[in-house]
C-alpha cells in the first residue's frame, strides 16, 4: 500500500513539474487572445513611419479576455513594399481613444527583430504578416476594457505600408468588426479621424492581433492544486 502511495506522490510531483514548465512556456510565448481576422484584399490604410510618408498610424480596438493582463507580442498583416521587409516596427497601446481624441498612451516603442512572412498579394504589393515580440511586456492591464493598438513599419525615407482591412475570417476574441478603426496622421492632416471615412463602410476593421500571457494567479492555480494533493497524500502515508 505504501509503495502505491509513494508512486502516486511521484506522479503528482511530476505533474507539478510539468505545470511549472507549461507556466514558463506560456510566460515566454503567450497566447493570441485577440485577432481581428485575416486580410480580405478589399482595402488597406496607411500605417507607417519615415517611409515616403513621415507619419501615419491606423488603430483598432481590442479587449483582453478574463485572466489575461500582460501583452507580450503583436501581429499585423500589411500591404508592404519589399524594401520595408524586416524593418523595425513602431507600436502603441492606448486606452480611451475615440474620434478627435487619442486617449491615454499606455505604452509604445520601436521593436526590431520581427518576423516577416509573405501570406498573399494585392494591389501590386506583397502582403506580409508581421509578428513582433515586445522586449518589454505591457502589464497591469484589465480584461474586458477597450484598448487600442497600432503597428507601423519604420523606413529610411522610402517605401509604403498599409495595414490590411479584414472581414473577420479566422478572428479570435472581441470585439470583431464594427468599423471602429481610427486614423491619425500629421502628414495627411488628420487628427484622430474615423478610418471608415477613408476606406469605406465594412473596411475600417484591420488585421491586427495581440499576444498575451495569463495573470500569475491563473497560471499557478493548477500547480497549487496539485501541490495540495501531494501534501494531503503525504500526510495520509505518514498516518498509515
Amino acid at each position: 500500500m505504501r509503495g502505491m502511495s509513494f508512486s502516486i506522490v511521484r506522479r503528482l510531483t511530476s505533474a507539478i513539474a510539468a505545470t511549472v514548465v507549461l507556466v514558463s512556456l506560456a510566460n515566454a510565448r503567450g497566447d493570441i487572445v485577440w485577432f481581428n481576422g485575416n486580410f480580405n484584399n478589399q482595402n488597406g490604410l496607411a500605417s507607417e513611419r519615415n517611409t515616403q510618408v513621415s507619419d501615419a498610424r491606423t488603430y483598432d480596438n481590442f479587449r483582453l479576455p478574463s485572466g489575461y493582463n500582460t501583452i507580450t507580442g503583436l501581429l499585423g498583416q500589411f500591404y508592404l513594399t519589399d524594401d520595408l521587409r524586416n524593418a523595425p516596427v513602431y507600436w502603441e497601446i492606448r486606452q480611451g481613444a475615440g474620434v478627435g481624441n487619442g486617449g491615454t498612451l499606455i505604452a509604445s516603442g520601436t521593436q526590431a527583430g520581427g518576423s516577416y512572412r509573405v501570406i498573399g498579394s494585392g494591389f501590386g504589393f506583397n502582403i506580409y504578416e508581421i509578428r513582433i515580440k515586445l522586449d518589454r511586456a505591457v502589464g497591469n492591464l484589465r480584461s474586458g476594457v477597450d484598448y487600442w493598438v497600432t503597428m507601423a513599419p519604420v523606413g529610411n525615407g522610402a517605401g509604403r505600408a498599409f495595414v490590411c482591412s479584414t472581414s473577420g475570417a479566422g478572428a479570435i476574441g472581441s470585439p470583431i468588426g464594427g468599423d471602429d478603426g481610427l486614423f491619425d496622421s500629421s502628414y495627411f492632416g488628420v487628427s484622430w479621424g474615423r478610418a471608415v471615412d477613408f476606406v469605406g463602410a465594412g473596411n475600417a476593421n484591420f488585421a491586427y492581433g495581440v499576444q498575451a500571457v495569463p495573470e500569475p494567479a491563473s497560471m499557478l492555480a493548477l500547480g497549487t492544486g496539485l501541490m495540495s494533493l501531494v501534501a494531503l497524500r503525504r500526510r495520509r502515508v505518514r498516518a498509515a
